[in-house]
């Protein structure tokens, strides 16, 4: 009796997943570990073909949409992270020639990242996408591949994972057994528009035929959603460089007029140069010493210690948090600020610091993040994560430049709205209001006919409206991850609505897995927690629990798990 192996969502998670396990197989069958024969995948995926997933389709990215991450760091191979980096050097040309209407050479590269098209990582993903199915039909493994088709279901019985899905072309449903699953579904997002309000950004054509040109236009949000919806609304026009370098934007005869408003108004940080600075304190090393010796959690005063002192010594002097955490320049001049550090960076060799110090702590951001305690979790989400993000992943230099110029052309506004503001439907003149005050106190009224919320993907799986993740949450296969945390005097956890202290909950929004293994976690009506031998959950889902979960590199860790852990269960049981 073959083994079945379901994988749901056929996007970069699970092409990541189907390239490795194959791999895995492969090495085991070679050395006489593990029949193939015995061994069935399964594979679902919503659109036509698998590979892109939605970001990264052509359908749903336009070719002015920039991947925010270096290729070198964007490979689905847990084990060689630049595989995406040496997949697109030997398509350099072809891929240059293609984009060469939309960018320079030189935009795409900066220093030693290259950035490219969220199309070109569609590609990449088709091609090893490819390459696994053909190993796999080499080895002899059953292969069965449900393209559009969607799961609606997913339940455990008698030992075994019943999915029921639904084939798009026919509109029947069937249910088929497997012996394990994992659900990678990836982002979700809400498609319906209501009223000239799109509640959000994607696909980008439907913005582009659904508000005219000429049209006054709020985006609400101001991080990378809200800027690749702003790229789409304003490709009729032109971007050049004039006899300076200095990249410029010519409007097209009637453009439309975006205003982009967030609470904090900060824009997305500019990508600068990785420096040789190594860090001394906020090391992988030392993080995990301070977990032991602290019975098993960080609070985050000890992590923004190990930062500051290595951030000093980067600098070589003492750091001022509140230009940081409350800048009071305005948007276009932080903007500008940004692109001048991005390019001349504030360290040796045009390095720029801060980004050099942060980013040395990506390989182990997802080991910080567990290892503090539920109430510093919650802190994190609350008042930081954005804010370590916008430093630690930044986006391309042309990407500031391309903002910068639409501002100065008058085409684009950025406006912070503070806390409290009023965002009113006026339905009497069939348009939207922002009511807020200004830094100095003065009350602004801003009406615009369209708005889109580009506020980026909900935290909480329970906002997913997909038939699947209501299902799952119904019938409680499924649970968003609970953490139990005391509230007292000397907690730092100023948000807790206990005024007398005890026992709290924070619920994190995330599908509740294990970190370590990724299988789905439970909680019975005792009380007691109890995990999923059968599910597996890796993406956007878990983003409470594993706060790298929307990065390439990091599903391709979090599969390459899974796949290590299914290969060694498989030769226990065909050796029996």
């Amino acid at each position: 009796m073959r083994f079945s192996f379901a994988i749901i969502g056929g996007g970069l998670t699970g092409v990541s997943m189907i390239f490795q396990l194959v791999k895995r197989i492969r090495q085991k069958a070679r050395s006489g570990q593990l029949d193939p024969s015995k061994i069935n995948i399964q594979m679902f995926e919503k659109q036509a073909v698998f590979g892109p997933g939605f970001p990264h389709s052509e359908n749903n990215a336009l070719p002015c949409h920039l991947i925010n991450m270096c290729a070198q760091d964007m490979g689905i191979i847990s084990a060689n992270p630049g595989d995406f980096q040496n997949w697109a050097d030997s398509h350099r040309e072809s891929i240059y020639n293609h984009y060469r209407a939309f960018f320079n050479e030189s935009d795409l590269r900066q220093d030693c990242c290259d950035y490219y098209p969220r199309p070109v990582m569609g590609e990449y993903l088709k091609s090893r996408f490819g390459e696994a199915i053909e190993k796999a039909r080499q080895l002899g493994l059953g292969l069965e591949l449900y393209s559009r088709c969607e799961v609606t279901n997913l339940s455990e019985e008698n030992s075994r994972v019943r999915l029921t899905f639904k084939n798009f072309n026919t509109g029947k449903r069937f249910s088929i057994h497997s012996d394990r699953a994992l659900i990678a579904t990836g982002h979700w997002l809400d498609h319906e528009e209501r009223d000239h309000f799109f509640p959000s950004p994607w696909p980008p054509k439907t913005l582009v035929e659904g508000i005219p040109t000429g049209e006054s236009v709020a985006i609400i949000g101001t991080s990378l959603s809200a800027f690749d919806a702003t790229l789409a609304l304003t490709a009729e026009g032109e971007f050049y460089r004039d006899a300076k370098g200095v990249l410029t934007y010519v409007p097209a005869s009637n453009p439309r007029n975006i205003c982009l408003y967030s609470r904090r108004g900060r824009l997305p940080r500019i990508r600068g140069k990785t420096g040789d600075y190594k860090n001394r304190f906020l090391t992988l090393e030392n993080v995990e010493k301070l977990t032991v010796e602290n019975s098993g959690t960080l609070s985050l005063e000890t992590i923004f210690h190990l930062l500051e002192s290595d951030l000093e010594a980067a600098y070589g002097h003492r750091i001022e948090w509140t230009k940081i955490l409350n800048p009071t320049a305005s948007p276009i001049q932080l903007l500008k600020a940004d692109i001048k550090d991005a390019k001349q960076g504030d360290g040796h060799n045009g390095a720029l610091l801060r980004q050099t110090v942060l980013h040395r702590t990506l390989p182990f951001v997802r080991k910080l993040y567990t290892s503090l305690s539920a109430a510093d979790r919650k802190r994190f989400d609350k008042k930081y994560a954005t804010l370590f993000f916008s430093h630690a992943s930044a986006i391309p230099l042309i990407n500031g430049e391309k903002l910068l110029a639409l501002m100065k052309s008058g085409t684009v506004d950025v406006v912070k709205l503070g806390d409290p503001y009023r965002f009113i439907k006026d339905a009497s003149r069939g348009d939207y209001e922002f009511v807020y005050r200004t830094e100095q106190g003065m009350k602004k009224r801003r009406r615009h006919k369209y708005v889109i919320d580009a506020r980026g993907q909900k935290k909480s799986y329970e906002t997913n409206p997909s038939e699947l993740a209501q299902n799952l949450l119904r019938s409680g296969t499924i649970q968003i991850e609970e953490l139990p945390y005391l509230n007292h005097p000397e907690s730092h956890d100023h948000m807790t609505e206990d005024p007398d202290g005890g026992i709290r909950i924070y619920r994190t929004g995330g599908m509740w897995i294990d970190p370590d293994t990724h299988h789905v976690v439970r909680k019975g009506i005792d009380g007691k927690k109890s995990i999923s031998e059968r599910i597996y959950a890796v993406g956007a889902m878990t983003r409470g629990q594993i706060i790298d979960a929307s990065m390439a590199h990091a599903s391709a860790v979090s599969t390459d798990k899974i796949a290590e852990s299914l290969t060694g269960f498989l030769e226990k049981t065909q050796s029996r």
